[in-house]
């Protein structure tokens, strides 16, 4: 018989071998129905058996597969299926007969059931291939319709014939039904035929390689089975795993059904080998394909990651072949083997009853895994060792002992430079407090006193043993000691192998004399408790280390530092220990953060530590959050109340507080409760004045909540401090209540202002009792002793100007009463300079504060009310026209003028001028102007500020401190009287000795400059000159002042910036801070940054005025051209800076220019302009960190990726090169000639120095010899390019005379910022006729836009007159 060889390729079969089969013709695709209704009856009748008949038939629809009709290929598929069925049930009959009987088949009987089994199968998967390849191209082609679902598997039925998915299912069961028989008994030696198994196998591949085929479960199981049927029976285990491996190296999606398919075949079909063979394959690859080809690393590190999550025995087992993968450069190969012995040690290594090697293997993982956590290079490794220990931790894998260095390395991760690493080290540090094995509390304090406790019963068994030794009497007694620690009881359990450390041991043990301790009963129970306590203690104390670290995690820029920060110091709260309330004291004030998700995360965490609901009922749970509302509120500064106002707001709007909080604080505040004083320590009064503030902190967002309870808190709050002894502290009086509760009162005042609109504001009569307390106040306390009296004062009068009708009256009333006062102590001969000097301040205060609310008084609040009063008129007074309009027919000749009038709205901006103007006279000669209240007292205080004074008297300085408040006050109000006395001010600024007075009015300036902007235009640099203040708080205080004033546009940058600058390397944390923020702020707008960034380069480089160390400078410019990011930018900046050095003669200005050159991101057109400006550096690259500078910039250059830009920078870089070389050489020969001058003592004479290439000696010497030149201009003029050369004809070197070019106008501008100006223009007419063609062309002028940053040449500007300002108020 013809034996039938399953061919590599169909095309085989057509070849004619001798005792082969092989296809005679393949029939046409007209022959083939007509040949399957031929074969139909014998495939029906007798099945399989017969294919041999019919063979090529199937082999023909095989063939021609894509050229049949769907119908004819349904049919073949049908008819084949039904065969292979009957097939396989007739070759599974006989091959139980033969296994009952115990025959041997004959030849001729295995021969021909071999052929059939191997042609029904060749067929089948033949068949079933190309109906897969069909279902992939239609799948492939398959495109839904827009907004309709299309039914996948019906589209494909129709172009197919048949459903492919159910039909596949059923063609590998019937594969399965083949290889599960004993069909090896056909062959002659009992071996199967690798060519059969392969041709079952490739098939299910190429099933698994289809992503749609995966996602059918039933498929995916039928396959799964099929391969794992092939590997038991017929030893396809090296194969399979070839194959696996190299699957997963080609195909995405293989990782996980794979994984799968590994498990089943360990668990059903017990192939033990293949893991071994799998991980060995893996082995084998080479690392530099893992780095090459980083998709299907990924891949290939899924599959390892997830067969160790499903057989991590049988992977452990097998671990060595993947911990050489550990040295590679692949991190993602690292991360996986970190990942698989994590999944072991959780699921083989944990829990107790580890032999030996196990806890050995288990020791070894651990080690590995710190290792990596702390020395890996690869940031992504770190990250992935935690992520691994914060698992550990969840699952109590982790073994006690190594807590604390688990603690102890998250310490020094902490300062990690990822802000990954970073991430998961305070999510570790978390999980160890939330899932500790010590206790649920971990107060240190608490921890200390068990552990005191247990040395002393350990003690005490010890010497009760010893005791009844020595009584033989007694022997028959026994003594039993019990434990009971609260502490200690609930968590003694755990501890199973933990050794007393032996200090503790020896000190226990002390006094216990020939004593064997291990025979005293209950001792080793007492030993473990001592040694869990003290590894608690341990473990809290590594805690302690790094607090530090995490409250500067709070104020970090990165935002998972500060969420993360914030949720580790809201577990620590929860678990008591001691440094939480550091962390959230310092969490408060990231409220003010600007990204919404760190405000919602404090808003979390304060409301889970302060507001979170412990009791079922609603009054129990509003009184719990008042008490911790009054406790929160008791322990902060002033910084921290308004962060808690602010707190409060934000829950307020996500209603988190509870309706009943209000009423409370209400009742507390009429009668603070005792037994709250008791248990917390909070004085009733203390309470109360809490409360107030916590009132108006509610009152921000609904002020009608105070309307009702306004006699409340007259009563309350503003109760008889003089009387009242309960308020006084001492012989001093206690004015505190009073200020907060005036503050709160001060929120009726506020009201939401809608444009176009005027709202009639909420104010109370003059005889109301509350301005009768406050005026009472004010005047008998003016003489009282009190250290808060002069701040009650000042909120007092707020609140009487706001909620007043006649405010101007009270005041009145106040500053005669207290001037009698004051002029009474003035004439008393008894009085003491003291005393007076403090009503005198006090005077100067109740003043100054009158006038400044006399300004907002009349500046807002009466001209709002005119403005309402008119409008209230228009709208009656058009009313009254429309009703008459109604009535009668309007004259439209007589009052046509007066209708064009009203049409063009003069008579409404007349009146607006009216009333500006009245404003403007009362303002200026009707508050602090001559013959009146105020203005009398105007000579007084500059006699005061005018003083000098010794830095000893410190209640003179006082009383000057505070005249030069009240003194700042009245410039505020009249500009006649500002520009009189603006020298007078800013010498104090300058000259005062006192801290407290230059710090005051620094921020006086500031709001002279809003209010008075073209007055105190003149005197911007004597504002600026506050940030070289020798006082750290004058400095804070100047920067905040001309933060706010530069960012709104108030106050010039150009030729001043630069001292902004400069506070970034401040000595001052808080200094250099702020001077980050305010660049980072200015960074915002636009292209403000980039502007000034010529401005400050010139000045910091400059060698009189810039910065004097290189490292500052170097820090400086790094974090300025972080800003520096569009392409337009770099490309101006890379056009100014290389013209520079021409302007230039300094050494270390060169190595400025070249550093930040260096800094910058190039892009194809900037390394183009760098190119193109060779010529003006070209003389400086003999400067060894000039030449190291432009190397780093070629570095960056290279890496730009078009083939002309590359070339264009290999040239580039060999021009460097060579320029730097020849530079070098000259000077050497420049040296030795003067070397050989020195030693023949040739006299230096003029010609000496003509000859060619001593020019440059020359300049060196005298660079070295001289100290850095002062500049005339800070800016980056145009004064040395336009300086004739002096130098005689015989000192100049020979040069080859250039042909001019016309060079390219330099411009700023950007596609952003439509504004911008050119900062450098041509500007020949002004140019000297001594100058060269080339140095005409470098004139440069830019007088176009003062807040343009300053160009790197400029022409000097005539200075601006004093009375004018291009500042808008």
């Amino acid at each position: 018989m013809i034996n039938f060889i399953i061919p590599t390729t169909r095309e085989d079969l057509l070849t004619c071998t001798a005792g082969q089969y092989h296809v005679e013709d393949v029939f046409s695709t007209r022959l083939i129905p007509i040949k399957i209704q031929e074969a139909k009856p014998d495939l029906l009748r007798e099945g399989g058996i017969l294919i041999h008949k019919h063979f090529e038939v199937f082999f023909s629809v095989a063939s021609k597969f894509y050229e049949l009709d769907p119908t004819v290929k349904q049919l073949s598929w049908s008819l084949l299926t039904k065969a292979c069925e009957r097939f396989s049930n007739t070759l599974h009959q006989m091959l139980n007969r033969v296994n009952d009987g115990g025959k041997i088949l004959e030849a001729s009987q295995c021969a021909k059931y071999q052929n059939a089994l191997k042609m029904n199968v060749y067929l089948l998967v033949q068949l079933a291939e190309q109906y897969h390849s069909a279902s992939m191209q239609n799948m492939s082609l398959a495109t839904p319709s827009k907004g309709k679902k299309q039914n996948k598997t019906k589209g494909f039925e129709n172009n197919l014939g048949i459903n492919w998915e159910s039909e596949c299912q059923k063609a590998v069961q019937l594969l399965m039904n083949y290889v599960d028989l004993d069909i090896h008994r056909l062959w002659k030696d009992q071996l199967v035929e690798d060519e059969f198994t392969s041709l079952i196998s490739t098939l299910c591949y190429r099933l698994l390689e289809d992503p749609s085929s995966v996602k059918s479960k039933g498929i995916k199981t039928a396959v799964f089975h099929l391969l794992g049927c092939i590997i038991k029976k017929h030893n396809q285990a090296l194969s399979a795993s070839l194959k696996l491996v190299q699957m997963l190296q080609h195909f995405e999606h293989v990782a996980a059904p794979m994984a799968e398919a590994v498990t089943i075949w360990i668990s059903t079909f017990k192939c033990k080998t293949l893991v071994c063979e799998i991980l060995r394959e893996i082995s084998q690859i080479d690392e530099k394909e893992f780095v090459r080809d980083s998709v299907s690393t990924k891949t290939m590190c899924s599959f390892i990651l997830e067969l160790a999550r499903v057989v991590p025995s049988d992977v452990l087992t097998h671990i060595s072949l993947l911990l050489s993968r550990m040295d590679e450069e692949s991190y993602q190969m690292r991360n996986t083997v970190l990942g698989v012995m994590g999944e072991i040690l959780i699921q083989c290594l944990n829990g107790e009853g580890l032999d030996d090697k196990a806890k050995g293997d288990r020791d070894q993982f651990l080690d590995i895994l710190h290792d990596h956590a702390n020395l890996d290079m690869n940031a992504f490794v770190r990250s992935k060792a935690l992520h691994i220990y914060l698992n550990l931790v969840k699952d109590q894998a982790l073994p006690i002992k190594r807590c604390p260095e688990l603690v102890d390395l998250c310490v020094r991760l902490l300062l990690d430079r990822s802000n990954l690493v970073r991430k998961a080290t305070v999510q570790l540090l978390e999980c160890l407090l939330r899932w500790n094995p010590f206790a649920a509390t971990l107060s240190i304090n608490v921890l200390q006193d068990g552990l005191d406790d247990a040395k002393q019963k350990l003690k005490e068994m010890y010497e009760n043993n010893a005791a009844a030794l020595k009584s033989p009497h007694d022997s028959g007694a026994e003594e039993l000691v019990t434990i009971e620690n609260k502490e200690n009881k609930e968590n003694s359990e755990i501890i199973e192998d933990a050794v007393p450390p032996k200090p503790e041991a020896d000190e226990v043990n002390a006094g216990v004399i020939d004593e064997d301790p291990d025979s005293v009963p209950g001792t080793e129970k007492q030993k473990a408790i001592i040694t869990y306590l003290s590894e608690s203690i341990c473990f809290v104390e590594k805690f302690h280390e790094a607090v530090p670290v995490l409250c500067q995690l709070l104020k970090s820029k990165t935002q998972s530092d500060v969420l993360e920060a914030i949720n580790f110091f809201t577990a620590a709260w929860e678990f008591k220990l001691g440094f939480a309330v550091q962390g959230i004291a310092a969490m408060l004030d990231q409220i003010w953060n600007e990204e919404q998700k760190v405000r919602d995360a404090v808003v979390f965490a304060y409301g889970e530590l302060y507001f979170k609901q412990d009791s079922s009922r609603s009054e129990t749970h509003a009184g719990q959050i008042v008490d911790n509302m009054i406790v929160l509120a008791a322990n902060s500064t002033t910084e921290k109340l308004h962060a808690i106002e602010a707190l409060i707001g934000e829950m307020q709007k996500s209603g988190d507080i509870p309706s009943g909080v209000v009423p409370q604080l209400w009742d507390r505040f009429v009668n603070p409760p005792s037994s709250f004083t008791m248990e917390r320590g909070i004085s009733e009064i203390l309470q109360q004045k809490v409360i107030v503030q916590l009132l108006g902190m509610f009152a921000n967002s609904k002020p009608q909540m105070l309307t009702l309870k306004v006699n409340i808190l007259v009563d309350v709050g503003l109760k008889d401090v003089i009387k009242d002894m309960s308020l006084r502290s001492g012989k001093l009086l206690d004015f505190e209540l009073a200020m907060h509760t005036c503050g709160t009162l001060s929120k009726l005042a506020s009201r939401t202002v809608e444009a176009g609109k005027y709202i009639q504001q909420f104010r109370l009569a003059d005889d109301h009792q509350m301005f009768n307390s406050l005026t009472h106040l004010i005047v008998d306390g003016f003489d009282k002793e009190s250290e808060n009296w002069i701040r009650f004062a000042m909120q007092a009068l707020t609140a009487i100007f706001q909620l007043a009708e006649h405010p101007v009256n009270i005041a009145t009333t106040i500053f005669t009463k207290t001037k009698e006062t004051l002029d009474a102590e003035i004439s008393n001969e008894n009085a003491t300079s003291t005393r007076t000097d403090r009503l005198l301040s006090r005077f100067f205060s109740i003043v100054g504060q009158i006038a400044l609310k006399l300004l907002i008084f009349v500046d807002g609040d009466i001209q709002s009310e005119i403005k309402r009063q008119r409008k209230i008129e228009d709208e009656k007074e058009e009313a009254e026209k429309k009703a008459k309009k109604k009535g009668r027919k309007i004259d439209e000749i007589n009052k046509g003028e007066a209708n064009l009038e009203e049409e063009m709205g003069v008579g409404g901006a007349t009146a607006d001028d009216a009333d500006q103007e009245m404003i403007k006279n009362i303002l200026e000669h009707e508050i602090v102007g001559p013959d009146t209240l105020l203005g009398d007292v105007s000579e007084m205080l500059v006699r005061c500020c005018a003083l000098d004074i010794a830095e000893n008297d410190t209640t003179a300085v006082q009383v000057q401190n505070s005249a030069a408040l009240a003194f700042t006050k009245y410039m505020l109000v009249s500009s006649e009287f500002c520009e009189r006395h603006l020298r007078l001010f800013f010498t104090m600024l300058e000259n005062s000795p006192f801290e407290a007075i230059r710090a005051n009015l620094t921020v006086g300036a500031g709001d002279l400059c809003i209010r008075y902007p073209n007055l105190l235009e003149p005197w911007t640099a004597n504002i600026y000159a506050r940030l070289t203040d020798k006082s750290n708080v004058v400095r804070i205080y100047a920067i905040k002042v001309l933060t706010n004033l530069i960012l709104n546009d108030m106050i010039k940058v150009k030729g001043h910036v630069s001292e902004m600058a400069k506070c970034i390397c401040d000595e001052n944390d808080r200094i250099s801070m702020l001077a980050k923020q305010f660049f980072q702020e200015l960074s915002k707008k636009g292209n403000a940054v980039y502007n000034v960034m010529p401005d400050i380069i010139s000045r910091l480089s400059d060698p009189d005025v810039g910065v004097s160390d290189e490292v500052d400078f170097k820090t400086i410019m790094r974090f300025l051209f972080d800003f520096i990011q569009k392409e337009k930018q770099t490309e101006s900046l890379v056009e100014k800076l290389c013209y520079r050095f021409r302007a230039t003669r300094m050494q270390q200005q060169w190595r400025d220019l070249a550093f930040c050159l260096s800094l910058l991101n190039y892009s194809e057109k900037a390394t183009k302009k760098l190119s193109e400006s060779f010529s003006f550096y070209c003389e400086m690259l003999r400067d060894e960190q000039v030449y190291y500078s432009f190397n780093n910039i070629i570095t960056k250059c290279k890496k730009l990726s078009k083939p002309e830009i590359k070339v264009q920078v290999d040239e580039l870089e060999g021009k460097i090169i060579d320029q730097h070389t020849k530079g070098v050489s000259e000077d050497e020969s420049a040296a030795k000639a003067a070397e050989a001058a020195k030693q023949f003592k040739l006299p230096e004479t003029e010609s000496s120095t003509s000859q060619p290439g001593n020019k440059r000696t020359v300049v060196a010497s005298t660079r070295k010899t001289k100290s850095r030149k002062k500049r005339r201009e800070n800016d980056w003029s145009d004064e040395e390019a336009e300086r004739p050369n002096t130098t005689s004809v015989a000192n100049r070197r020979p040069t080859r005379k250039r042909v001019p070019r016309k060079k390219q106008v330099l411009d700023f501008s950007s596609d952003e910022d439509s504004d911008f100006h050119d900062d450098m223009k041509e500007n020949v007419q002004d140019i000297p006729a001594t100058m060269t063609s080339n140095e005409k062309e470098e004139g440069i002028d830019d007088d176009n836009d003062d807040d343009v940053s300053t160009p790197i040449r400029r022409k000097k500007t005539p200075q601006r007159k004093g009375s004018r300002s291009v500042l808008r108020a």
